[in-house]
């Protein structure tokens, strides 16, 4: 009898085996104009298919469309077993009872090979994965290295001691400051400033560029929207305040055009290009601009990492990384067998050889320290650096998905954008600047 349940037994384990090697999953993703990256992806599925069997099909929707074809087809019971794309939609819909929960492939992969920063943006609560981080959009703080060398500053990076790599001349906001009071100067000799050592965007016309400014300074700062136990409103602290007096005094020291509390989501680009101003905060495509127009410029072009708090040594970025969503249907655990793979150290390397470097970058500790990364040039290796600070608008964490949603509206709503309005135009103190980030942070909860 027992040689027969051990037969069945077995034969069960085949049965599941070969079922298992025998179905596909289909995979939506938003479309990238960039083949290279159609490519590497396409690439992994089939590499995926010839080690397991599973076939993955992978279907492209414009990202105009994506959301919208994605609440249809959840709402017919038809939706991916797995979604690639940028904007939280496990969180969105792990309330539907549509979306698997991921905690214990995060464990697989191996939980410290993230950063932990970046995890915490899709979990609710902590600890409960809904989303797994994949890649992350390049970015990252620009610089030009000829301004450094004629005030005498090291333009090259260093390694710390934590191993990270950075500028020195802009390891601190502290060091922001000060290094960017020595490249602001009279070059003319008329008595007008004509080259200004930062350019960072004072108001909501900045679509993002803006806020992602004002929400580094304040994470980085210590500053937090929420309790990340309690769900509390938090972000009338002390460090949020800090934060602004900072962005406040780098505002008044007049290392910035006066301008900057009107430009748009292009004129920080506009001005460092034109060499008007030393120092931004932007995505890789100002290095991609340059070098198509301009390649002898761009060598002269720098790129650090998020700079840090002067006392605590906290370093925070704000950003977006693509993430993996799995979904419950019948190939649920098919599913996570690609996740997986799409995860594995020489999986990413490979689709980075495929792609490039130039407009995703890894998140992964371990991806980022394998030796193709230290053999790409010195301005996408620095982007990839930046990947460790990744944060998003619930950091720390957030106890409930719906207090996620209202992290983000506070966030795209330009309430961050608007205090730097207040504490510029209007000369608000910083404390009632955030004082009124709280109000409006109040409202929005009442309102839901």
């Amino acid at each position: 009898m027992r040689k027969i349940f051990v037969c069945l037994l077995v034969f069960a384990v085949v049965l599941s085996s070969v079922a298992l090697a025998a179905s596909s999953i289909e995979v939506w993703q938003i479309h990238s104009p960039i083949p290279e990256i159609m490519n590497a992806f396409d690439w992994a599925a089939q590499e995926f298919e010839a080690e397991t069997g599973i076939k993955v099909n992978m279907v492209r929707i414009p990202t105009e469309d994506l959301h919208t074809k994605l609440v249809v087809s959840i709402s017919a019971g038809q939706y991916p077993d797995l979604l690639i794309w940028n904007i939280r939609p496990g969180l969105e819909f792990q309330g539907l009872g549509v979306v698997e929960e991921v905690s214990s492939v995060i464990d697989e992969v191996g939980r410290d090979n993230f950063p932990t920063a970046t995890l915490t943006m899709f979990q609710a609560p902590l600890g409960k994965q809904w989303e797994i981080p994949l890649f992350a959009r390049l970015a990252g703080y620009h610089y030009w290295k000829d301004w450094l060398l004629d005030a005498g500053l090291d333009p090259n990076p260093t390694v710390l001691d934590d191993g990270s790599m950075v500028v020195n001349a802009y390891n601190t906001w502290d060091d922001v400051l000060e290094t960017s009071k020595k490249l602001t100067k009279d070059l003319s000799g008329d008595g007008t400033i004509d080259q200004y050592g930062a350019g960072f965007q004072y108001n909501r016309k900045g679509f993002g560029d803006s806020a992602a400014y004002a929400f580094s300074v304040i994470t980085t700062f210590g500053g937090h929207l929420f309790d990340s136990q309690t769900g509390e409103v938090v972000i009338n602290s002390p460090q949020t305040v800090a934060a602004y007096q900072f962005m406040k005094d780098i505002y008044k020291s007049g290392v910035m055009p006066p301008g900057v509390v009107a430009w748009d989501g292009y004129d920080n680009n506009k001005y460092f290009m034109d060499r008007t101003v030393g120092f931004i905060v932007n995505s890789n495509s100002v290095i991609s601009n340059v070098r198509e127009n301009d390649p002898e410029l761009a060598d002269k072009i720098g790129v650090t990492i998020a700079p840090a708090h002067p006392e605590t040594g906290l370093r925070t970025y704000s950003g977006s990384p693509d993430t993996m969503t799995i979904f419950k249907t019948d190939n649920t655990d098919s599913a996570k067998e690609f996740a997986k793979f799409l995860l594995k150290a020489n999986t990413q390397v490979e689709m980075f050889k495929i792609m490039g470097v130039g407009y995703y970058g890894p998140l992964l500790l371990n991806v980022m320290a394998d030796p193709f990364f230290s053999e790409i040039g010195e301005q996408e290796r620095m982007f990839v650096e930046n990947n460790k600070y990744f944060v998003g608008p619930e950091y720390p964490g957030v106890p409930s998905p719906e207090l996620i949603t209202v992290a983000l509206a506070v966030y795209n709503g330009f309430v961050y954008d608007d205090a730097l309005t207040r504490i510029s135009v209007d000369d608000w103190s910083p404390e009632d600047a955030v004082k009124e980030i709280e109000k409006r942070v109040l409202e929005m909860l009442e309102e839901r």
